[in-house]
């Protein structure tokens, strides 16, 4: 996974500190639903082997603001191999 583009295992989009491991992003700080919003849409998946495998990826994502935990929004990457 990548985070606005890094691999790194920290950072930071606008007031929203990041963790990442190879399979969960943790983010956390005080911000606004949106930006929360936002900064999840940097979320990315990198396939870096010349021939990934093509089975399907899920990415589960909760929210919670230390009290109330929301429901699961479910999301599948199917990657296609490319003969190149």
């Amino acid at each position: 996974l990548l985070v606005n583009g890094s691999a790194a295992a920290s950072g930071t989009i606008g007031a929203i500190g990041w963790t990442r491991t190879a399979s969960v992003v943790t983010f956390s700080g005080a911000a606004a639903r949106a930006q929360y919003a936002d900064a999840i849409e940097q979320v990315q998946f990198e396939a870096t082997a010349n021939e990934p495998a093509t089975v399907q990826r899920v990415i589960n994502v909760t929210t919670t603001d230390g009290t109330n935990t929301s429901n699961t929004a479910v999301s599948r990457i199917t990657v296609i191999p490319v003969n190149d």
